[in-house]
């Protein structure tokens, strides 16, 4: 065997050349014929007794050449990188030259390697100290930030609403009697004295009581950002669903033991997670900067029209676009994160992209090549992976066992398929080690049936089918939705690590605080429209609330659409 190694014209990047003997292929090819000949039914002989030469007249010489590579490639390009000291950061890019019985084995293998990092001139260098003065204000901020952060929330079912309560309520707004655009949500959540909501709208949901409605009457700003409101009495039909409060004292359960009850204001965050998960759990992301490429998935005036969607006598819609002439782009080494008040087309958008709903106008461009009109499984095979919000109906087949569900998209690979059947023993392998990589629980293990999974695990096994398949572009919808602190870590730790091997991750989520904690980019839709873009180093919560409700909105995105 020979190797040859050269550099490419890019940066840390090498190019082996490999050649090995024709012995060595031949004795690979009749290896896997002995692994696979119980498989092969010939007339004339007995299945699984036909001998090489029969077997390969009948389907040609090609049928074992790639297991036969597969069986003796791996371990020669792992002995020569090693022995080479190749520090290899990535997966090789294979190219078969020459693969034919009874003529040596060549092949190309294209591998990132470490970069060299030569430091500059840092001896001796001088720096002026900075004096950050810090009042009794600045810690008494700090200290209410901290115990923000900390808080547990409970239902409250005996006493009204009162200030720093959080409302779940649902409302719709008028203005002269009629309903407005953007203007109706349902179950969504006000920390009453936040200011989030239009000036009044908070003081008067004080004193409501569960299960009460109400007409509340504000006044909108006279700079709201749609001159259509601006200035204008509205009136809002508000009910509320629940009331939460902070909670004093938090019961902790886990693996079904009684772990114990704490005071909420003597244990941090990080101490209750340590006690629910049993290790010490990291509730921040850490993030290192990164340099975004060109962009992977490109969205251009993606429009899709609701269901009752018509056109009347004069020409004009009588109902709203679900999605409204979106455009945005998610480039490699970057996380967008999509958030908005749910219902505002944030699930119809991810539904257009991925091919789930048709789209009624504009395109959607993947690696530059146009796939708006291209199937499902085209868009996963070019490497695409979603997890979408509704893991039930759109992620799992119930009826199937949990290996079954963790091939779904790539079963005809030949990982997992071999001459139209399935490798059953492979697909045991491969789903033991996402069950352990990803600690999926279930009584039966892979062959569970994933209908007696519980949420939680059922949202794991989509979560590990496609984030194992290294994808190009990741689209998550909720992917944190019903797991436990650690789950959630784990999974944050997942997606940056995909984000940081260079690949667009597109992220839509309802939870603030995981948008801030792992978005580089944040987008925020409100009534099927892009309203804002934030970064999340020099935004907060509020501001991103009344983006969300339509208080606010980038003065580029509202010229967009003028």
């Amino acid at each position: 065997m020979s190797i040859k190694i050269e550099k490419t014209e890019n940066k840390n990047e090498l190019k082996l050349e490999f050649k090995i003997e024709a012995k060595k292929f031949d004795d690979a090819i009749i290896k896997v014929f002995n692994k696979s000949a119980r498989y092969f039914n010939i007339p004339g002989f007995r299945k699984g007794k036909a001998p090489f030469n029969i077997v390969e007249r009948m389907y040609g010489d090609e049928i074992f050449y790639e297991d036969a590579f597969n069986e003796l490639v791996p371990s020669i390009y792992e002995k020569e990188i090693e022995d080479n000291k190749i520090e290899a950061v990535s997966r090789p890019e294979i190219n078969i030259v020459n693969m034919k019985k009874g003529e040596d084995l060549v092949f190309t293998a294209i591998v990132q390697t470490k970069p060299e990092v030569v430091l500059g001139k840092y001896k001796g260098v001088e720096i002026n100290k900075v004096e950050y003065p810090v009042t009794d204000e600045d810690v008494d901020h700090e200290i209410e930030h901290m115990q923000e952060h900390n808080a547990r929330t409970i239902t409250i079912e005996d006493r009204p609403v009162k200030e720093k309560d959080i409302a779940v309520i649902d409302f719709e707004g008028f203005v002269d009697g009629k309903a407005f655009e953007g203007g109706k949500a349902q179950n969504h959540e006000v920390e009453i004295g936040s200011k989030t909501f239009i000036p009044g709208f908070e003081d008067q949901i004080i004193g409501m009581k569960t299960g009460e409605e109400k007409e509340i009457k504000v006044k909108f700003p006279d700079d709201y950002f749609s001159k259509d409101l601006a200035g204008k009495d509205a009136t809002f039909k508000v009910k509320l669903n629940e009331i939460k409060e902070v909670a004093d004292r938090v019961s902790i359960l886990r693996k079904g033991k009684y772990m114990g009850t704490y005071n909420v204001s003597e244990k941090t965050v990080e101490e209750l997670s340590e006690l629910m998960v049993g290790r010490k759990v990291s509730l921040t992301v850490d993030k290192k900067d990164i340099v975004p490429t060109e962009a992977v998935l490109e969205v251009k005036d993606l429009t899709m029209f609701s269901k009752g969607h018509s056109i009347n006598k004069i020409n004009k819609y009588d109902t709203k676009n679900l999605v409204n002439e979106v455009s945005f782009s998610v480039r490699g080494g970057e996380i967008v994160c999509i958030t908005g008040i749910d219902g505002n087309g944030q699930s119809d958008l991810v539904y257009g992209i991925t091919g789930l709903e048709k789209i009624n106008s504009g395109r959607v461009l993947f690696k530059g090549v146009d796939i708006t009109d291209l199937s499902i499984r085209k868009k996963s095979i070019m490497g695409m992976s979603h997890i979408p919000e509704d893991r039930q109906k759109h992620g799992l087949i119930l009826g199937y066992t949990m290996e079954n569900n963790l091939i779904l998209q790539r079963y005809f690979e030949p990982q997992f398929t071999k001459m139209g059947f399935l490798r059953k023993k492979e697909i045991r392998e491969y789903a033991n080690k996402l069950i352990d990589a990803y600690d999926i629980r279930s009584g039966e293990g892979a062959v569970n049936m994933v209908s007696q999974m519980s949420g939680g695990n059922q949202q794991k096994v989509i979560i590990a089918r496609e984030i194992d398949k290294d994808p190009d572009i990741l689209i998550a919808v909720q992917p944190t939705r019903g797991l436990d602190v650690g789950a959630i870590e784990f999974i944050h730790k997942k997606i940056v690590s995909l984000r940081d091997a260079g690949k667009a991750v597109l992220v839509i989520s309802l939870e603030l605080e995981e948008v801030m904690s792992i978005a580089d980019r944040i987008l925020v839709m409100h009534n099927g429209e892009i309203v804002g873009e934030l970064n999340p180093k020099e935004t907060t919560v509020q501001e991103i609330g009344l983006y969300m409700s339509g208080a606010k909105r980038n003065r580029w995105c509202y010229e967009s659409k003028i």
